[in-house]
């Protein structure tokens, strides 16, 4: 599954990627809105579906090309792996700490612990948005090193970096330089 989505071509991938957001956008509109835990839960599990295509595609992209680097050169897939797992939960955890915000869910809890709540989620979102800059710049560097045979920095990987941050233009770009890396490797 994981090296399918990277032999895709760029307009069936980003059709995938526009039809899993639909998707949830339509499952978001049919899931009850009572602002019960259970629908602030389902919301959190359709954004979770929402957002897999993409993941995948990075988590994949990731992985595929630490298998592609020169031997002299190594980064840590330990690291890229923890984060990119954390960073998809914590997609999923922030869209149900969204939607049970805007539905007034309380759960019976003070103001102050509402108070620290929030203040945990802002330091766990100011980690994860340096998680997601570790991730793609992972990916771009890799990308990059397998492309040129040797070691770059962030002045020569940039415009990848930036690249796969507008994920959308992203992939109309990149795509078909990761098909020729996959064909490569087969």
């Amino acid at each position: 599954m994981m090296l399918s989505i990277l032999k895709m071509k760029r307009g069936p991938l980003l059709l995938l990627i526009i039809a899993f957001c639909l998707l949830g956008q339509f499952l978001m509109g049919v899931l009850p809105s009572d602002g019960s835990l259970l629908s602030v839960m389902l919301a959190g599990l359709v954004f979770a579906i929402i957002v897999a295509p993409l993941f995948l595609w990075y988590y994949s992209l990731g992985l595929f090309l630490h298998e592609m680097l020169p031997q002299e050169i190594k980064f840590s897939l330990r690291k890229f792996k923890l984060l990119s797992r954390a960073f998809y939960v914590y997609q999923t955890l922030f869209g149900m700490y969204v939607i049970g915000s805007s539905m007034n869910i309380s759960l019976g809890l003070s103001s102050g612990m509402v108070t620290l709540i929030f203040v945990l989620v802002a330091f766990l979102h100011m980690f994860m948005i340096v998680a997601l800059f570790y991730i793609l710049s992972f990916i771009a560097k890799a990308l990059l090193a397998v492309e040129l045979g040797k070691d770059v920095v962030f002045k020569d990987f940039s415009k990848e970096f930036f690249l796969l941050w507008l994920s959308v233009i992203g992939i109309w770009i990149l795509q078909p330089r990761i098909n020729v890396l996959v064909k490569q490797k087969a």
